[in-house]
């Protein structure tokens, strides 16, 4: 990272795509990556934290192209020889390992736990998320699949990236970089997704490096303008005939991989939509 040098950054994640490509990014900028966090088993017995070290086995370089499509943030660190922790909760000890890390910041892409407020207020420079959706609309846990459901006639094609720093609302804090993803006729989740990673990875890039040198200029969401959506249900995949037929493939061609049949009722009716 050229300039200003990197602020110590504790990355969290999962193990997709928008979780990897925005790590890549940050390592390829040269930013000052202390840890990886991802989630892990908790419960009755159990630590809430551990250190997950390589199996046996386990090489840096994979000896495939599958394998290196396989690859996961865990693995980006093990190549980087960056401690990697699975936290099944953030209780008092997961955040002190996180705490001895000694982060400015905290970045986070697709990290499922809500973080309490000791650790909200650890790293100096606040923490980061990287949502895929257009903030304050598409709040939420899955706003892919919401991308595709939820499409009103004024945001059709219209998907889009949120950088913000995190406070104790439900992806509710001040934005710091947002850009625009165009949804195309015919598109997959899983391209979606692609663009989306790219995009955030590059978005989160320049939001750290603004906010190490001071000229970052959070600005709030607007509260009026917001929407929030839960996990989908069964429910959720269900087809009217009331939508129009090309909102009806596109939200069957964009979510088909997930493996659940759409229900479509008409006229006393009904039959199993799998594909489009």
């Amino acid at each position: 990272m050229s300039g200003t040098p990197s602020p110590r950054i504790v990355y969290c994640g999962m193990f997709g795509t928008l979780s990897r490509a925005p790590l890549a990014a940050l390592l390829a900028a040269g930013h000052d990556v202390r840890a990886v966090i991802v989630p892990g088993q908790a419960g009755p017995g159990r630590a809430s934290w551990g250190h997950l070290a390589p199996p046996p086995g386990w090489v840096a370089q994979p000896a495939s192209l599958a394998a290196m499509l396989r690859r996961t943030i865990v693995d980006l660190a093990w190549e980087r020889g960056l401690p990697v922790l699975a936290v099944g909760q953030l209780d008092g000890a997961a955040v002190a390992a996180i705490r001895a890390h000694a982060p400015d910041l905290i970045a986070v892409s697709c990290f499922p736990h809500r973080f309490p407020a000791g650790l909200l207020a650890l790293p100096p420079l606040g923490v980061l998320n990287l949502h895929p959706a257009l903030l304050p609309r598409g709040r939420g846990p899955d706003p892919l699949f919401w991308a595709f459901r939820e499409h009103r006639a004024e945001l059709a094609g219209q998907g889009g990236v949120t950088v913000h720093l995190m406070d104790r609302g439900l992806d509710a804090g001040p934005i710091v970089a947002q850009g625009r993803v165009a949804i195309s006729d015919g598109m997959r989740e899983s391209e979606l997704e692609l663009h989306a990673a790219a995009l955030g990875a590059e978005l989160l890039v320049g939001a750290i490096r603004d906010l190490a040198q001071g000229v970052a200029r959070p600005h709030p969401q607007d509260e009026a303008a917001a929407t929030t959506y839960p996990l989908p249900t069964a429910a959720d995949f269900a087809l009217t005939p009331e939508r129009p037929a090309r909102w009806v493939f596109n939200f069957v061609r964009g979510t088909g991989g997930r493996g659940v049949p759409y229900p479509l009722s008409i006229g006393g009716r009904r039959w199993l939509v799998r594909a489009a």
